[in-house]
């Protein structure tokens, strides 16, 4: 139940994947969700963005609100 790594640095134009290895489905949603909306992961789900702007974007699982997730741009 948590992301990992956290946080994840990448540059711009880098490809960010999430793979739900856990037992449970999960989400990786932005408070913005045109930035980020994965849908739903069930385990062993993956989901991939590219990131093509700067900045930093916190993440969270719809599900589970204490997972929380940072990616930073550059």
């Amino acid at each position: 139940f948590t992301y990992v790594p956290d946080p994840v640095e990448i540059p711009v134009g880098a490809t960010v994947t999430w793979t739900n290895s856990d037992t449970a489905p999960h989400t990786a949603t932005a408070q913005d969700r045109e930035v980020l909306q994965s849908g739903t992961l069930n385990p062993g789900d993956s989901y991939s963005q590219i990131f093509d702007q700067p900045g930093t974007f916190d993440y969270f699982c719809e599900f589970h609100a204490n997972m929380k997730g940072t990616i930073i741009v550059q």
